[in-house]
């Protein structure tokens, strides 16, 4: 089958690249987080689209928004809950 230009999947998404199907279902995902973002909290919003351009770290976002301590933990404990960012070793908060 290699021979004849078969090639190999080492992914599902390969898989729907190939049947040009992985434009459709990434857009549909990216409008579903997009919603998910339109109802979150102003805080959570900012910090969730600051983690989209680039991981980050408590400290980090403490120094980039003024939001304080509490509102800032609150804000990526609201974000965790909407399945939005996750806490990645070293409490580096990563996109999902």
């Amino acid at each position: 089958l290699i021979a004849q230009g078969a090639g190999i999947a080492c992914s599902p998404q390969a898989i729907l690249q190939e049947f040009g199907m992985w434009d459709f279902i990434s857009e549909t995902g990216n409008r579903q987080k997009e919603q998910k973002i339109k109802g979150l909290s102003p805080e959570a919003a900012k910090i969730c689209r600051a983690i989209y351009c680039e991981q980050r770290t408590l400290d980090e976002l403490l120094k980039l928004f003024s939001f304080g301590t509490q509102k800032t933990a609150a804000a990526l404990l609201e974000l965790q809950i909407a399945d939005l960012v996750e806490e990645d070793a070293g409490h580096i908060y990563v996109k999902k």
